[in-house]
């Protein structure tokens, strides 16, 4: 008996073929339609938050509450909500947080009268507990189902729903909800918009439970061998996150994106207050520019910049002339808000789209880069938690100086945040872990090799 368990264990185990399955591709795509149905409701308010403010009857800052929500969500239950994905399939995941959409948009339904303000705020709330799930998705659907040399643009794919479906949200409303003083077209509007939200969230959760599926039969990479045969000796779901704030690289890849994308969120949720001092009655314009700034991001800047670092891998550099460029083009539009020229605020919301929507995939991927082996959800949820706090915080501090001082004080405050985080991208090293594992088949699953690092 000693003897054949002997022999047995001399047998050295098979390693399991790398194979690309066919069906990542149908993956990739339900997930990225099931990000974009959520997202679609991120912004739906405060997009027109002139409209909603009269309707309603609440302040400025009750409007950017119905977008505030789902960053407090997530600021909450990033930590059990990641636990729950640790333990549970992809699947499961992907079912419940596409239930938890379908649950918070049912309630808006009820939310129609003048009155229920409160419904709103709680619709939301759901939803942005379901995008909990979502939101730390895009790199871990990538990583399990794709190659090595497609997994920036799977990515890439994963986050490009999400922008679409802002990108629908602030077109919609501004469309479907009339800028008027007659009560029932807005009360017409809105319930139009509420039946939109429901057809694309219960179509999308009877999509998933018929064709989603948690992963492939074989690994897609050297990368995920090495992750099947070692990141279960590591550890466990609190101490991981303790290692990866010891991780320096990591750290700087938080302050960075934290700051510029955090900014970025902020500058959308006050976008149309602040459009509207400069150029009044042009709410439906500044729908169809922010429609083309998070297209020319969300779809052609992360595809673009998510094939180059599938190519290159050269995300340091792909990093700093984003970030450089987005605070420019930031620059460019406060010139033009202060020169009310609207052909220019036409032409650089645009571009500020562009590069500021890139930063989702390339902030996912150069997280994972840092902290491999350990799994895509501790990065990216801890990455996402830190652009939440600083959106937060820059939406806070900017209601403030506008009311107090004014809107250019807020503009420059944004723009010297935006400049710092492109400064703090030179401080990231380039030492990319999960590519070495892919391209040089080098296995490095140990979490404690960390803990030797220098802070």
């Amino acid at each position: 008996m000693n003897e054949d368990s002997e022999i047995e264990n001399s047998i050295p185990s098979k390693k399991p073929d790398i194979v690309l399955d066919s069906y990542r591709w149908v993956i990739v795509i339900i997930f990225a339609a099931y990000s974009g149905t959520n997202f679609f409701m991120f912004m739906q308010f405060s997009i027109i938050a002139n409209i909603t403010k009269r309707y309603y009857h609440v302040d400025s800052l009750m409007t950017d509450a119905t977008v505030l929500v789902f960053m407090i969500a997530y600021i909450i239950f990033f930590i059990p909500v990641g636990h729950f994905i640790r333990k549970k399939s992809l699947k499961q995941t992907v079912v419940i947080s596409s239930g938890l959409t379908a649950l918070g948009n049912s309630l808006k339904l009820f939310a129609v009268s003048q009155d229920r303000f409160y419904l709103v705020i709680i619709s939301q709330a759901i939803c942005g507990l379901a995008q909990v799930f979502i939101i730390s998705l895009p790199p871990q659907v990538a990583n399990t189902w794709f190659g090595a040399k497609e997994v920036s643009i799977a990515c890439a794919i994963g986050v490009m729903g999400s922008q679409i479906g802002i990108a629908l949200g602030c077109v919609t409303s501004p469309f479907l909800v009339p800028d008027s003083y007659n009560m029932q077209e807005i009360a017409n509007g809105f319930s139009t918009v509420f039946t939109i939200d429901n057809v694309l969230s219960i179509t999308i959760l009877v999509f998933i439970i018929l064709f989603f599926r948690s992963a492939p039969n074989s690994p897609p990479s050297q990368s995920q061998i090495d992750r099947i045969d070692g990141y279960e000796d590591g550890f466990g779901y609190l101490e991981t996150f303790e290692v990866l704030v010891k991780i320096k690289d990591y750290k700087m890849v938080l302050l960075t994106f934290g700051l510029s994308f955090g900014i970025g969120n902020g500058i959308g949720i006050v976008m149309n207050e602040m459009f509207l001092h400069f150029f009044p009655g042009d709410g439906k314009n500044l729908g169809i520019l922010l429609l083309c700034g998070i297209i020319a991001g969300g779809v052609f800047g992360t595809l673009f910049f998510g094939c180059i670092l599938d190519k290159t891998h050269e995300f340091k550099k792909v990093t700093t002339f984003v970030l450089v460029a987005n605070a420019i083009s930031w620059t460019g539009l406060i010139m033009s808000y202060q020169a009310r020229s609207l052909i220019g605020a036409s032409l650089f919301i645009p571009i500020m789209g562009f590069f500021n929507g890139s930063l989702v995939v390339i902030g996912f991927e150069y997280a994972t880069e840092t902290t491999y082996p350990i799994p895509e959800c501790y990065s990216a949820s801890l990455l996402n938690a830190s652009i939440y706090m600083v959106a937060i915080l820059a939406v806070l501090v900017i209601e403030c100086v506008i009311r107090w001082i004014g809107f250019f004080t807020g503009q420059i405050i944004f723009a010297t945040l935006l400049f710092t985080a492109a400064g703090c991208s030179f401080l990231i090293s380039s030492d990319y872990r999960r590519r070495d594992a892919n391209l040089l088949s080098k296995s490095n699953t140990n979490y404690g090799s960390f803990i030797d690092e220098k802070p």
